[in-house]
């Protein structure tokens, strides 16, 4: 299968070697269906640019029939936009990504698409090329922008939302990287449910560390103090504060726990801060950004994976992966049976967000019942190996692709079929 990877919105990351998060996921994604023996194309907005490549090492320009930068009526009209605040809706943007798509991908048999905001262009080119446009779903977009003070408003608002039920709604197919994920688009964009199939994300740590690397698997395992530890972006949803206090309260109680926080952000100034008020600086780590290899060498010294998100739903948290592969129990927040990767009193303990009295009773129910604490942790090994290395998730990606494919060949030999 030819498979174009188009993402409009761009990943900054993905070519500067910081493989976390959606880079992650865009890299092991490509390189596992590429070892499927499908033909890749990637094609991302580089900032201004538009490029393209067919391994993740050497991009270059993607090929355009039209020029790459903004001609002079298209700056007329920004500058217009921008003097007068007007609504901005990303069209002559979508119109060069489209241009490009069409340019790059004539031939091929779908485009897989990482949904971004006022993407048009993907669909756009799908239609006029006559293949198939598949969208990956990987969260609440509307939400995030209102969370980084992105969100459109008033008439910008009204309109973008539109547009973007227009792609949605024509799209072929959608793939959520969660089953909360898929409830969520099919009720905000009005998708038909069996248009939307659940494709989980994947964690190298599966094949980077073997079960001989970890703790909960080592029977001659030295007892101490509970090693917790915390992955992913110092943000202000990520919870944080409850961590610390709830950690802080376990000490006041004599119990015995270190904490290591990986990860940078916007907030760690605040988070060192309150660490050092109170008075746990001698219990906490700050590693900053790892690599995957020292990623994976931290969570195999540790017991507890925490994700403590708040103000936002999270279902598929990439780190909750990255735990379950290093044979660790976590402690996470949700609600209505979500996250749905973690089995509570399985694989893990599920508390309601904010909430640092059940944090703090989940801490000392790992710390009382040693035999729980790894009963889960191996569950959760066991199910990384199972279902979560990046090899599953470009298997069960290219069972969907292959279906809509299919489709859609038949219909163009049979516009009455199905």
């Amino acid at each position: 299968m030819l498979i174009g990877y188009v993402m409009e919105a761009g990943i900054p990351d993905i070519w500067a070697g910081n493989l976390s998060g959606p880079a992650s996921h865009v890299r092991h994604t490509v390189l596992e269906l590429a070892r499927l023996g499908h033909t890749l194309r990637l094609i991302a907005r580089r900032g201004e640019d538009l490029v393209a490549t067919d391994d993740l090492d050497r991009f270059r320009p993607a090929a355009m029939s039209c020029s790459p930068r903004p001609g002079l009526p298209e700056r007329c009209v920004r500058r217009v936009q921008s003097e007068l605040r007007l609504p901005y809706f990303s069209l002559f943007n979508s119109r060069r990504f489209a241009n490009a798509c069409i340019r790059e991908l004539d031939g091929f048999d779908v485009i897989y698409e990482r949904m971004g905001w006022m993407g048009l262009g993907a669909s756009r080119a799908a239609r006029l090329l006559g293949i198939p446009h598949v969208m990956e779903v990987n969260g609440d977009l509307l939400t995030e922008l209102s969370m980084t003070g992105q969100a459109p408003n008033l008439l910008q608002r009204v309109v973008s939302e539109r547009l973007m039920r227009h792609v949605a709604l024509s799209a072929a197919h959608a793939v959520a990287t969660g089953e909360g994920w898929r409830r969520q688009h099919v009720k905000q964009w009005g998708v038909q449910p069996s248009r939307v199939t659940v494709v989980q994300n994947g964690t190298e740590l599966v094949r980077l560390l073997s079960r001989a690397d970890l703790q909960v698997f080592n029977s001659n395992r030295r007892h101490g103090p509970l090693e917790v530890v915390w992955v992913g972006s110092f943000d202000p949803w990520q919870g944080l504060p409850i961590l610390a206090r709830a950690v802080a309260q376990c000490v006041s109680r004599g119990r015995d726990l270190r904490v290591t926080l990986v990860g940078s952000g916007p907030e760690e100034t605040a988070m060192r801060s309150l660490m050092a008020e109170l008075g746990l600086m001698h219990r906490v780590r700050f590693t900053g950004l790892l690599s995957v290899d020292d990623l994976a060498r931290c969570l195999a010294r540790s017991h507890v994976g925490v994700a403590l998100y708040t103000g936002r739903a999270e279902y598929t948290g990439m780190k909750l992966l990255d735990y379950k592969a290093a044979g660790l129990a976590s402690l996470v927040t949700g609600e209505g049976g979500e996250p749905s990767l973690i089995r509570h009193g399985v694989t893990g303990i599920i508390v309601p967000p904010n909430d640092v009295a059940a944090v703090v009773h989940g801490f000392e129910t790992l710390l009382d019942h040693e035999d729980l604490r790894c009963s889960m942790g191996q569950q959760a090994r066991v199910e990384a190996e199972l279902r979560h290395g990046w090899e599953h998730t470009a298997q069960a990606l290219v069972g969907v692709l292959h279906r809509v494919v299919t489709q859609a060949q038949v219909y163009v030999r049979d516009p009455k079929a199905g």
